[in-house]
C-alpha cells in the first residue's frame, strides 16, 4: 500500500511533470491546430492519464464521433496511446503515466 510520503512524491513530480509535458504537448496541438477542446482534454491527462471516448464525450458535452476524433488527434500526435484489445476503447498518455506512477510501479 502506496504511503502518504509516496503521494507527496507524486504530488511534487506531478507539478514538474506538468509544467514540462504541458510546454511538449501544446507544441504538438499547435502543429496540429488543436482546438479549445483539445487543450481541455489535455489538462485532464494530468489528473488521469486514460480517456475513454465515452467520458470524454459527456465531459465535453459533445457527440461520441467529436470526442473520438479528439482523442484520434491526440493520439496521432503522439500524446495518447489506444490500449489495444481495451473495451470500451480506452487511451492514455504514455509519458504521463510513467512519470506519475512510476514510484508506486
Amino acid at each position: 500500500m502506496p504511503s502518504e510520503a509516496d503521494f507527496v512524491h507524486i504530488n511534487h513530480q506531478d507539478n514538474d511533470l506538468r509544467k514540462f509535458k504541458c510546454h511538449s504537448y501544446l507544441n504538438r496541438l499547435r502543429e496540429i491546430d488543436g482546438s479549445t477542446r483539445l487543450s481541455t482534454i489535455l489538462e485532464s491527462i494530468f489528473d488521469s492519464p486514460f480517456a475513454q471516448i465515452t467520458d470524454t464525450a459527456r465531459k465535453l458535452g459533445v457527440h461520441y464521433q467529436t470526442a473520438q476524433a479528439d482523442l484520434e488527434k491526440l493520439r496521432q500526435a503522439k500524446i495518447l496511446v489506444e490500449l489495444p484489445n481495451f473495451r470500451p476503447k480506452t487511451y492514455y498518455a504514455r509519458e504521463v503515466f510513467n512519470v506519475a506512477y512510476e514510484k508506486l510501479l
